[in-house]
């Protein structure tokens, strides 16, 4: 067992892992399957994963501290510093117990007219947590057709 949930840090497929720790080559994928469904190879697998992270000193203040630099670095795409900001807002709690909100759109016969704004989007800081929000506006106008 300790062999095998080492092996599993260590090597690339549960099937190699398998070998490592011992398992025959023909075996060694069905057996390590059949480890991972074992409850406490899986919490050693977990408890040695976090083991390894601390020594690097690599803890939750370090991936919180990393998550705001990605959040408000302007190098960064969008994607991934909106990504950054979901998961420190996960972690300070803002998203739990919210339900998913339905929307009725009703469709009209109108155009929007986008006001012409050369930076579209604007960079606000709250607490030290980068957020992005649209500065864009339209105006709607009733079409002619």
């Amino acid at each position: 067992m300790r062999r095998f949930c080492q092996a599993y840090l260590d090597e690339p497929t549960i099937r190699e892992a398998g070998i490592a720790a011992g398992y025959s080559p023909r075996s060694a994928g069905e057996q390590a399957t059949k480890l991972l469904r074992n409850v406490r190879i899986v919490a050693r697998i977990t408890a040695l994963r976090r083991g390894a992270l601390l020594s690097r000193g690599i803890d939750r203040a370090y991936v919180i501290s990393n998550l705001a630099d990605i959040a408000e670095d302007r190098t960064i795409a969008g994607q991934a510093r909106v990504r950054a900001l979901e998961l420190l807002g996960k972690d300070l709690g803002l998203f739990a117990g919210r339900a998913k909100a339905t929307t009725t759109v009703i469709v009209e016969r109108r155009t929007p007219r986008l006001n012409p704004d050369p930076a579209p989007f604007a960079l606000a800081s709250r607490s030290g947590v980068a957020t992005e929000m649209m500065n864009a506006s339209a105006e709607m106008v009733e079409d002619p057709a």
